[in-house]
């Protein structure tokens, strides 16, 4: 997640928030969430499984669809500030492209969560 956070610019702690939440904790990892519509970890129509889920590729591939949606969200809305295209990113990667509209849907559950998780595993050293 490090290696990978490096690459793609982004904090490996909301890496690690976003695997633990679809992942649950590391608990499930096949999961077709969302009406089997999701495009998170382990979801959507572009999802190949790779030779092992804990992979360097399998983490960068689902981190390259989280900061495509990053990115979407700031050209959308190029005023924003960084945590406002993260939240934003969160939501559009969980809830799909359309979903965010304006800066009210910044605070989806999916969102909420994996940064709740990132602030954790921030704290705890990662």
């Amino acid at each position: 997640m490090r290696l990978v956070g490096r690459k793609y610019c982004l904090d490996p702690a909301v890496i690690a928030g976003v695997l633990s939440r679809e992942s649950q904790g590391g608990n499930f990892v096949v999961d077709m969430g969302n009406m089997g519509n999701g495009i998170g970890v382990v979801q959507g129509q572009n999802f190949y499984p790779p030779t092992s889920w804990k992979s360097e590729s399998w983490v960068s591939q689902k981190t390259e669809t989280l900061t495509s949606k990053i990115k979407e969200v700031q050209a959308r809305f190029p005023s924003w500030t960084p945590d406002q295209y993260l939240r934003g990113g969160l939501c559009a990667y969980s809830k799909g492209p359309t979903f965010v509209q304006s800066n009210q849907d910044l605070n989806c559950d999916f969102c909420n969560d994996v940064l709740a998780r990132a602030k954790y595993f921030k704290n705890h050293g990662f």
